[in-house]
């Protein structure tokens, strides 16, 4: 498919693009900037900053309080899960005060995962959109550790509920988020790195908001 899209889109009449990092690879190769469109996937920010703060209280009961990490994406080799496993293990022996959510993927991150019984670990099904906005602004971070990534419409349904966000610097992100600012790109598959951002947002709870509130 690479090579076939290699081939078309030099004899394309116009090209929809998700990001302006695309396009700038796009540009790189040689094409013509005049017939590149960048069109990105549409959010409704609105609906992201409008939950049911019955269910948001309650959801936090249930994480008993604890500081709390989400991230939102299908079961895919490109979303890193392995990496982001990490990261959470090293979060964890530093922040024992600590829950973890993943929708989407299912329990197969658990595996990749290594804590006690103490870390409180929820793995959702693909949940409807209203319910994942609940869930969002029960959380304290947003993390995505992906390989690569065109766009990143997760980054932005977090970012419009409020959150700060860490996330891997892939080309979609780097459109995204404005590092210091709304949020921190580090490396791709590092967890480390991953991790020592994610600490920093638990522990200054005050800069995390300031962040989230940037980023809406």
């Amino acid at each position: 498919l690479l090579w076939l899209s290699k081939f078309l889109v030099k004899r394309a009449d116009g090209i929809k693009v998700v990001s302006f990092g695309i396009k700038r690879k796009l540009l790189k190769a040689g094409l013509g900037g005049k017939k590149i469109r960048v069109i990105s996937t549409p959010v409704d920010l609105e609906k992201f900053s409008r939950p049911d703060f019955a269910k948001v209280r309650e959801i936090r009961a249930l994480n008993g309080r604890r500081k709390t990490i989400i991230n939102v994406g299908r079961c895919d080799p490109a979303k890193d899960y392995k990496t982001l496993g990490q990261a959470v293990s090293l979060v964890y022996e530093k922040c024992r005060n600590l829950a973890f959510c993943q929708a989407g993927a299912g329990k197969k991150l658990c595996r990749t995962i290594k804590a006690d019984d103490n870390l409180l670990i929820s793995f959702l099904d693909k949940i409807p959109q209203d319910e994942l906005i609940d869930y969002y602004h029960a959380s304290d971070v947003y993390v995505s550790s992906s390989k690569h990534e065109s766009f990143g419409k997760v980054l932005i349904e977090a970012m419009a509920a409020g959150l700060p966000v860490v996330a891997t610097a892939t080309t979609g992100s780097k459109d995204i988020v404005l590092d210091g600012k709304t949020g921190f790109l580090v490396p791709i598959g590092d967890s480390q790195a991953l991790a020592k951002k994610i600490l920093y947002l638990l522990t200054n709870p005050k800069i995390a908001k300031d962040m989230g509130r940037a980023g809406r």
